[in-house]
């Protein structure tokens, strides 16, 4: 073995996955063994790649290496070396992979675009959005039938054309659900949108090329396989045979096991090509044994898992399957087998096995089942963790691997309660700026991975001490109430500034990779993830997708662990956890869903998935039928060999199971079995609460026992005290208590064999079945062979293949059981009873009635000869007299039910284990004195009906329990009718045995029958064959000389298979024919048309062109845009965009050279021209050609993606009248086109076109020329320096750049080195002076733009020096240098990232830079000495210059008075944060402020005045309603009652004289006591039966308007505004505009307004919201009005997207209605466009995220249609921004006040979500009145009104609901409703009303606006209900008894019939069916033997009836 110091070990990749893996034993395929190591890139092919390795590579170590490595070993106990376990050598004992090796990354893969696809296919409706529609009706489970709004004719759809959108992409139904889902998910008259193409199907014109459920159309579906499916489609369809699959198939593709999904299904990751995954399952796989290829099912003799281990390399064919873009998972594998060296051919027995065209089809129907139920499973429309819902299984992961710059530490977590777990530090990168973003993640040690890809628990050296402080890699889930890394960072900046000190985990690791000493990771056998969506977003952005696991027991198991986490905190972090962490696992409830539920689920999922049952090999079986007890066992048994027979799965992580062993009795040896747990393992290695991890059926090691005997008569009579491994030991310390394992004992030896004699009865009627069904179906075979064309005949018929109406899982297939056992189950032998899990009409008699609320029944149940005698329980809320539940009568069990009294009933099965067999709970009895008139008699039709106790409350169940406990404690009755029942018994169990007889022995016979034919057809099916291949030679002989042509054709249909040839025809996807058959095909006229328009497509017509045809498709290629069509029988021409239509030949020729036409085709790409733009940009290298793009920083070396670039609009955009050779811009087209013919234009191109050596000659010659110019030989700088001095001598301390005379050298010297002189030399000479040999540190110095252009010009002499350079070295020396400079640019914001990581924006140029990401650092070194960086930079210095200048001269102005301009300075502040444009101040009444009783004297000597009451007043020439004083002398001083202006005309047509005025527009109507009304809703009160009828019975109406009359209603005295609620008045109060108002009235200063600033601290005490991945906008988004804004100006729309809330503002200004009078109405229906509101404001975008664009409501969005969508800059330009500030200002206050609201205990319209729309509701009516209904809903304390006025609520008539007028309050009724308004007493209104037949339900954008209207109109109006009346006590009568006569006094019923309260009869209403809680009934628990007690209602006297009722009135009536 190598050593581990080898360099081969140590030699491991940068990438996880491609460094090399230690040696092993067995390699799939070796000539994959010689891939280079380097990291990052994928080897090429070697021409040595086959050869075996060098033996020195095998060498023995050197005797000084092993001396070394016996040292370490001797040194393995050190501390210094366990103190750090990722510095130390491994262990060489350590076990390595044997078979897996280091492959590339699994992050590798990338998203392919599909090309789209327009050839032969024109759509009937516009492209992007389609035509509604509705489905009609489904003829299969896959297709059904569409109807478009307006048309008439039937269009056909398929499963295949119907999209989704998820997360912000297009999914394909078929990749996310079930096709069985398809008619659930969208059943008939469900909308849908829709685009179709005229096409001939047999009964259907068209048919849907794309289905969508709204919006705008999926994007890119039009494909070539789209295409074809269509076409195969509607075949199918015109030809009336069924539509099935076609299963096309790959080349044979390589790949390597990355996850298994359950014990039979995984996924495979694909090595080449696209590399995608494919899912698998055990019966794609073929295994090789004794020379032959097998399915793994037939061999069955390993795990699955064991063959190939996650990272093994397959070989495998796949066939595609629905996949999204961002999907990896694209493929399902058809076979999949381990390979031989250099053999990728599939094995030759699966070839011929699936040789015949049937095979095929039969194989396709299969993978479609196995795809199908994994759907099912796997649930792909859950992949959002928040919210978390139970049913998923899906695991996303948003860290996959640590991105770049990322790292993660080992830190331990306090926790003594869990050992096992720990916290990782991680630090990752932030991708939107350079800072670092640190948090914790939540890791269990059951999850590391050891550095040589195996897991780290089974090495004992490993620790989570030892762990402590290692570098690790990892992968992550979310665990936080966030999932997507935007949302975690700022989670994470939450936690920092709240809790710093915490160790709050936000992730959780799924795995952790321990790394190597070198720092490199090895995934090794660890499970991986595969792409599959965009969303949510991860930290891993460079990554095309998000990863997901898909192991079905995964999220279970992490979830569980981080409960565990939860329980194991500290109280004081576990108080904060429900802030961070995800509800899911911080609430109660859940808890028992996590560790009890969801498991059980997980179990039955697998089960569902896996059918062959090949997780035996790990979990083993037990045969229970054909075990036998020993005689005379031994009592114990000591170091006793065994091994594992079973482990009992009865949880996800089993810990019971049982060990076979042989034991001596009386001198033979026997078979027995002992059971064990997993307390009795004694193991070096963890378990994690799991046996399996210790234990299993498959291990290798030998296992040795203590065991104790219990029963000698059991099955299993040995209970195992102490298991453990023979090679470790045996166990130190002494086995369990055997007390405890006897108990243990007797529970798990009971279930087990109860369980396993079941399955063994089955497991052999299923043998059975299998195989006389192999046997008919060989015997079909041989048959239809013999027939000859019987699959061709078969092919025609419809109900050919698969039945599309069957259950469509995997379970409907040929199952092979999971093995037959030893031996035949012993017929004899009763069947295992089961009890049936619920029961239905089943009869019985009473057996005792209890008491008064529990009575006792009894019958029995019988399977097969067995019959067994049951008790049933049951209550008074079970129990139907006369159609209502006895518990609502009143009366109790003994008054109905009586013993011996028959009784039918339903009822649920309760595990419960008692002798009495009480174990069925009752839902609904019946009873009846004569037992035969019961069984005609119908259960009640509201009779509860469940199918098993899990549908029951658990309380419910609870109850059960204890009253059965306290029942069977006394020995159950003896059974009067045992003795017939045993002679029953006896006469049908030998009916049964003569009936299996005679069934054996006719079997037997089949059997024979069958066998002799099947070998006469196989000998007569081989004949035919040899008969059929020898006239095949012989026709293909004769067409080679009579038909070259045929013979030519078919040749390329032909396929051969093994010694025979079958000819399958692609274009019509027939497959499998013989010789004749694809004769005759060919000829067929499907065939030709098929044939005709495949070569029109690739126009590869065979037929001779004549000229006229020849110029016509020449004429037609060179314009692509010139359409043709046949009318008539005559060619017409049409050009699309210049709409000339039925054009012939020659106006069409003369059409193109048109003005017009070349006009609008300008913009087409001349071929010419993209070939002249790419050589101006080509720059030819030392050994390749690159194309640069200076404006867009584009870089690329290949030309079709450099013109594919100069097509994209932003090039063109950024490039006008730009010259990429010569890098100019032309102010002009003229003068560009003038630059082009330039000579310096032609001498650049010239020079591009140079060879790279002339390039680099001339530059090295132009160089040495400048270096001579500025350095001169010392004699001529003599020569012309002596002159120049005798003319002016040099003053040294004076410079000649800044005019700066100096007193001394160092003076000099000092000013020398200043900024200012720098600046003023370099723009004078354009020379950067030195810094006197001072070398430049960057980063010392501030970063000033003096520096920036030395940085420059030393950033020039480094892109001279590498044009120059041909030394290796030196250019990786230039390279680092470069990356630094750039990244001392990136640190001082010359350079600064945006959004997306490619685009970079320079701040100097004020642009932003495109371009690749691995060429990054370059282009941006580019870009920064090119002259355009430098002449902005020079700019900016000259800038500098001038405004030292400026300042210098401003130096000499006298400086003003400090006090002064800090006070103008604070006024500036002011006025820059006041916004708003202030508004003027107003002018109050003067009589504002007065009293009623002052104004009533000012009253009396004013005309017009009248009063009709004392207090209230009405103004006769204003024609005003009733008004209190105080307010009616306000109206008198208002300017209209001053200048008498004429009345509205409303005011005339409206009765006012019992109306109450408030304020200029809100009325209460007295008589009705209604809340306040406006104008329009007051007009529909009045006219409402209601308010007539009280007019009509009104007595004392004085009185009444004196009592309703407001005492005080809410208003604002300072802004003069009147309000309808007290609510809307809190709300102004704390507005910006009051506080101006008040601001104004006591003259003081009008500051910044910031008292809502505190919102979003005060929303802390509510959960955050989860939101949903938000577009930046909306279109044709559907939603309602939630709420109006007190002002009413802003008005709330309330959506979902999701399935969250989202809300969306928007002023009035928004609404687009062409009715100018529709006003918002809160429940309206909306439709909208919108816009995000961008930055975020706080408080606000927690629940307000949109601003809308364009608004229409109400009866308009039925037929009105929106324009444009706009953004939010565009938004606020149009409107304004002071308008939308405004909106969001008062959006705070209006939020403040709903805070307020929510935490009374009220619900408010941002912080409440509740149900959009209520079907089949169950309630009861609450009042009644002639207007409308109150009905109070049974789910929540919620009411629902229905309107009883004639005010229909849709227009259609159908959709209307009658109203039952019969109705009374009391009445249990069934309702539909819509959601109006949740701040009103009746939230719902409801659209249909209904006891016994139900109505239909309508949809929001139904509903008329006329009845949203009559809705605020009736339920403003509602009078008070009972449970309103506050002041009102009802105490009995029996407590004041004797004290108080109050006969007389008042008249009860009269005083409740006129307040509106009802008592019904029995003191009220109690729904008794659906209560729950039967222990607050009957308090059992007081009673302590039940069923001893002959007569409990007598012992326990109940509570007697209250006499009657009192009333305390107190201050419900206004004073």
């Amino acid at each position: 073995m190598r050593s581990r110091d080898s360099p081969m070990v140590r030699q491991l990749s940068a990438q996880p996955s491609r460094s090399p893996s230690p040696r092993r034993k067995k390699v799939a395929f070796q000539r994959d063994r010689s891939r280079s190591p380097r990291q990052g890139s994928t080897p090429s092919p070697s021409p040595r790649r086959g050869r075996t390795p060098s033996p020195k590579r095998r060498r023995t170590p050197s005797p000084r290496r092993s001396k070394d490595r016996d040292r370490k070993r001797s040194r393995s106990g050190d501390r210094s070396e366990r103190k750090d376990r990722v510095e130390r050598d491994p262990s060489p004992k350590k076990r390595r992979p044997s078979a897996i090796e280091r492959l590339e990354p699994h992050t590798g893969w990338q998203p392919t675009d599909a090309k789209p696809y327009q050839a032969g296919l024109e759509e009937v409706f516009e492209p992007s959005y389609g035509a509604k529609a509705w489905v009609v009706r489904y003829d299969t489970e896959e297709s059904g039938v569409l109807r478009c709004e307006g048309g008439s004719d039937d269009v056909h759809f398929h499963v295949n054309q119907l999209w989704l959108s998820e997360g912000g992409s297009w999914l394909q139904f078929r990749e996310v659900f079930p096709s069985a889902e398809l008619a659930a998910k969208f059943p008939p008259k469900a909308r849908l949108k829709c685009n179709i193409r005229k096409v001939n199907a047999g009964d259907f014109s068209f048919q849907a090329t794309a289905v969508w459920p709204d919006g705008k159309a999926p994007i890119e579906y039009r494909t070539k396989d789209w295409f074809d499916d269509l076409q195969r489609i509607a075949s199918c369809v015109r030809n009336k045979i069924e539509i099935s699959g076609q299963l096309s198939s790959s080349s044979t593709r390589e790949g390597v096991v990355q996850e298994f999904i359950s014990f039979e299904t995984g996924i495979i990751r694909l090595l080449d090509q696209d590399k995608a995954a494919a899912v698998f399952s055990l019966e794609n796989v073929w295994v090789s044994t004794d020379g032959q290829s097998k399915p793994f099912g037939e061999v069955d003799n390993q795990l699955l898992q064991d063959h190939i281990p996650v990272g093994s390399k397959l070989l495998l064919v796949v066939k595609p399957i629905p996949a999204n873009r961002y999907s990896q998972l694209k493929y399902q594998a058809i076979i999949a087998w381990v390979g031989a060296r250099g053999e990728r051919n599939m094995p030759r027995e699966f070839e011929e096995k699936f040789n015949s065209r049937q095979r095929r089809v039969e194989m396709g129907q299969k993978l479609w089942k196995q795809h199908e139920t994994l759907k099912s499973v796997l649930r792909f429309n859950r992949y959002l963790t928040v919210p978390m819902k139970p049913d998923a299984v899906l695991v996303p992961v948003v860290v996959n691997l640590l991105p770049a710059g990322g790292s993660a530490t080992v830190k331990d977590i306090d926790s003594p309660d869990n050992r096992n777990i720990g916290l990782l530090t991680v630090t990752l990168p932030n991708p939107r700026d350079e800072q670092k973003t640190t948090f914790h993640v939540l890791f269990h040690m059951e999850d590391v991975i050891d550095e040589y890809g195996e897991p780290a628990f089974k090495d004992k050296s490993i620790t989570m001490k030892s762990l402590k402080d290692s570098q690790v890699d990892l992968i992550a889930r979310s665990v936080s109430s966030a999932d997507s890394f935007t949302d975690l960072i700022r989670l994470t900046q939450k936690l920092d500034s709240d809790y710093p000190d915490a160790k709050i985990p936000i992730l959780q690791a799924v795995k952790v990779f321990m790394k190597s000493s070198d720092g490199q990771i090895f995934t090794g056998s660890a499970p991986l993830p595969t792409f599959l969506r965009k969303e949510p977003k991860s930290f891993n952005v460079k990554q095309p997708a998000t990863g997901y696991y898909l192991n079905l027991s995964l999220k279970n198991n992490l979830d569980t662990k981080v409960v565990e986490f939860v329980e194991s905190c500290p109280n004081l972090v576990r108080s904060v956890l429900p802030s961070i962490l995800n509800p899911w696992y911080t609430l109660s409830s859940n808890k028992s869903l996590i560790k009890k539920e969801i498991p059980q689920r997980v179990l039955k999922n697998g089960t569902i998935v896996d059918t062959f049952g090949n997780s035996k090999h790990m979990y083993g079986e037990f045969f229970a039928a054909s075990v036998s007890a020993p005689t005379n066992p031994p009592t114990n048994l000591t170091n006793h060999t065994a091994k594992v027979a079973l482990i009992y799965t009865d949880r996800p992580k089993p810990r019971t199971g049982l060990l076979e062993f042989i034991v001596e009795c009386d001198g033979r040896k026997s078979k027995s079995y002992a059971l064990f747990n997993l307390k009795t393992v004694q193991c070096q290695q963890k378990s994690f609460g799991d046996l399996s991890k210790l234990l299993s059926v498959n291990m290798k090691d030998e296992i040795a026992m203590n065991a104790s005997l219990v029963s000698s008569s059991s099955k299993i009579p040995y209970v195992a005290t102490a298991v453990w491994k023979t090679k470790e030991g045996p166990p130190r310390k002494p086995g369990a208590d055997i007390n405890m394992l006897t108990d243990e004992w007797k529970k798990g030896t009971e279930a087990i064999i109860k369980l396993w004699m079941s399955r063994t009865i089955e497991m052999a009627k299923k043998a059975d079945a299998v195989e006389n069904e192999e046997a008919m179906k060989r015997a079909e075979d041989i048959l239809s062979k013999a027939g000859g064309s019987r699959d061709r005949e078969d092919r025609g018929r419809p109900g050919f293949g698969r039945d599309r109406h069957g259950s469509g899982g995997r379970n409907d297939r040929t199952e092979r059981p999971m093995s037959p056992p030893p031996q035949e189950p012993v017929e004899e032998k009763p069947t295992v009873w089961k009890w049936d899990l619920a029961l239905k009409d089943k009869v019985g008699t009473v057996q005792k009635v209890i008491n008064q609320n529990y009575a006792l029944a009894v019958s029995y149940q019988k399977q097969g000869w067995q019959e067994k005698r049951f008790f049933v329980l049951f209550d008074t809320c079970d129990v139907w007299i006369n159609g209502e539940v006895v518990q609502k009568s009143g009366k109790g069990m003994k008054d109905v039910i009586s013993e011996n009294d028959s009784v039918k009933f339903h009822a649920v099965y309760v595990e419960s284990d008692n002798a009495w067999n009480l174990t069925y709970l009752a839902t609904a009895v019946i009873v009846n004195k004569n037992q035969a008139a019961l069984r005609e008699e119908q259960m009640p039709l509201k009779a509860i009906v469940k199918d098993s106790c899990e549908e029951l409350h658990p309380a419910k169940i609870q109850n059960f329990k204890a009253v059965a406990s306290k029942i069977t404690k006394k020995p159950p009755p003896e059974d009067p009718n045992v003795q017939a029942r045993k002679e029953e018994m006896k006469r049908s169990r030998e009916e049964n045995e003569k009936r299996r007889a005679m069934e054996r022995q006719k079997k037997e016979e089949d059997r024979r029958r069958i066998a002799i034919e099947q070998e006469r057809q196989d000998r007569i099916a081989q004949k035919a064959s040899e008969e059929a291949e020898k006239k095949a030679a012989s026709r293909r002989r004769e067409l080679m000389s009579g038909n070259p042509e045929l013979l030519r054709e078919l040749q390329g249909m032909e396929i051969q298979r093994g010694t025979s040839k079958m000819y399958s025809c692609k274009l019509c996807g027939i497959q499998a024919m013989s010789l004749a058959d694809a004769e005759s095909h060919i000829f067929e006229d499907e065939h030709k048309v098929l044939k005709a328009e495949k070569a029109k497509e690739e126009g590869a017509t065979t037929k001779f062109l004549s000229r006229e045809e020849a110029e016509e498709a020449l004429f037609l290629n060179e314009f692509k845009e010139i359409k043709t069509s046949v009318v008539n029988g005559k060619k017409i021409y049409t050009c699309e965009k210049c709409r000339a239509l039925k054009m012939p030949m020659e106006h069409a020729k003369k059409h193109v050279l048109s003005i017009i036409h070349k006009n609008n085709h300008k913009q087409a790409e001349n071929v010419a021209q993209l070939d002249q733009e790419c050589k101006e940009m080509k720059k030819k290298g030392r050994v390749s050609t690159s194309y640069f793009c200076t404006p867009c920083g584009f870089t690329s070396d290949s030309v079709i993606a450099t013109k594919n670039h100069i097509c994209e609009a932003d090039h063109k955009k950024r490039t006008v009248n730009y010259c990429h050779a010569c890098k100019l811009f032309s102010a002009n087209r003229a003068k560009y086109q003038e630059h082009r013919f330039s000579i310096a234009h032609k001498r650049k191109m010239e020079e591009l076109e140079k060879p790279y050596e002339e390039k680099q000659e001339k530059a090295k010659a132009k160089e040495v020329k400048s270096r001579e110019n500025r350095e001169p030989k010392s004699g001529d700088k003599n020569k012309e320096t002596e002159p120049e001095e005798s003319k002016e001598p040099v003053d040294p301390l004076k410079c000649k750049f800044c005019a700066f005379d100096a007193e001394s050298e160092a003076e000099m010297k000092e000013h020398k080195q200043s900024e200012g002189h720098r600046r003023k030399q370099y723009l004078m000479t354009g020379v950067m002076p030195s810094s006197d040999g001072q070398e430049e540190i960057f980063g010392v110095k501030p970063f000033t733009s003096l520096e920036h252009m030395s940085m420059i010009h030393r950033a020039r002499d480094l892109h001279d020096k590498a044009n120059k350079s041909k030394s290796i070295r030196i250019d990786e020396d230039i390279k680092k240098e470069k990356s630094t400079i750039v990244e001392v640019l990136f640190k001082n914001a010359v350079f600064q990232k945006m959004t997306v990581e490619t685009t970079i924006k320079c701040t100097t140029c004020s642009v932003k830079l495109q371009g690749h990401a691995k060429k990054l650092t370059a282009q941006l070194f580019i870009h920064f000495v090119s002259d355009k960086h430098i002449q902005r930079l020079r700019v900016q210095v000259k800038g500098e210059d001038a405004g030292e200048k400026a300042v210098a001269e401003q130096e000499d102005i006298a400086t003003v008075d400090t006090a002064s301009s800090q006070a103008e300075n604070q006024d500036e502040i002011a006025a820059s944060e006041e916004t708003m444009v202030l508004p003027p101040p107003i002018t109050v009444s003067v009589h504002q402020f007065l009293t009623d009783e002052e104004a009533v004297e000012m009253l009396k000597e004013i005309e017009n005045i009248l009063a009709p009451t004392p207090s209230l007043h009405e103004c006769s020439s204003c024609k005003t309603g009733l008004m209190t004083a105080k307010f009616m002398m306000r109206h008198v001083d208002s300017s209209a009652h001053k200048n008498k202006t004429v009345p509205a005309p409303w005011r005339s047509q409206v009765d006012l004289s019992s109306v109450y005025e408030h304020g200029p527009g809100l009325f209460k109507c007295l008589h009705c006591n209604s809340e306040f009304l406006d104008i329009r809703k007051l007009e529909l009160h009045l006219s409402t039966l209601e308010h007539k009828d009280r007019v009509e019975n009104c007595f004392g109406q004085l009185a009444i308007f004196e009592q309703n009359t407001p005492l005080d209603p809410p208003r604002c005295d300072t802004c003069d505004r009147y309000f309808a609620t007290e609510v809307d008045m809190r709300c102004h109060m704390i507005t910006k505009l009051h506080s101006i108002r008040t601001d104004q009235m006591h003259g003081l200063s009008i500051t910044a307004f910031t008292e809502n600033d505190d919102l979003e601290m005060k929303l802390q005490s509510l959960p955050a919201p989860a939101l949903p991945v938000l577009p930046a906008r909306l279109e044709n988004q559907r939603g309602r009005i939630a709420a109006i804004f007190e002002s009413g100006q802003f008005v709330v729309i309330e959506f979902s997207r999701n399935d969250c809330v989202v809300h969306a503002l928007f002023d009035k200004s928004r609404v687009v209605n062409s009715d100018k009078s529709t006003f918002p109405v809160v429940g309206y229906p909306v439709i909208f466009h919108a816009c995000k509101i961008e930055p975020d404001v706080e408080g606000v975008s927690q629940y307000l995220q949109y601003w809308a664009s364009q608004v229409i409501l109400g009866d308009g969005v039925r037929v009105e249609r929106l324009g444009m969508e706009m953004t939010y800059n565009q938004l606020r330009r149009e409107v304004g921004g002071l308008a939308v500030d405004i909106g969001l200002e008062d959006c705070k206050a209006e939020m403040k006040t709903q805070l307020d609201i929510k935490l009374n205990g009220n619900m408010a319209v941002f912080f409440d979500e509740v149900h959009e729309q209520l079907e089949y509701e169950t309630g009861f009516v609450e009042l009644k009145t002639a207007s409308s209904l109150l009905i109070k809903l049974q789910a929540a304390d919620q009411f629902a009104l229905l309107i009883l006025e004639d005010t229909p609520l849709t227009e259609l008539a159908r959709e209307r609901g009658e109203v039952d007028q019969s109705l009374q309050p009391g009445d249990q009724v069934y309702v539909n409703a819509v959601l109006m308004d949740v701040t009103k007493r009746a939230q719902y209104l409801c659209t249909a009303v209904w006891k016994t037949e139900s109505q239909p339900a309508v949809r929001r954008d139904r509903l008329l606006q006329s009845a949203v209207d009559m809705y605020h109109a009736l339920v403003l109006a509602l009078p008070v209900q009972q449970q309103d009346l506050s002041d009102v006590l009802i105490p009995s009568f029996a407590n004041i008894q004797g004290l108080m006569d109050m006969s007389g006094v008042i008249d009860m019923n009269k005083m409740l019939s006129m307040s509106g309260i009802v008592v019904p009869p029995n003191q009220g209403y109690d729904d008794l069916a659906a209560d729950d809680d039967l222990a607050a009934d009957d308090d059992l628990a007081a009673d302590d033997n039940i069923a001893e007690d002959d007569d409990i209602a007598a012992e326990s006297p109940e509570e007697r009836p209250k006499l009657g009722l009192g009333l305390k009135i107190a201050s419900f009536a206004n004073k």
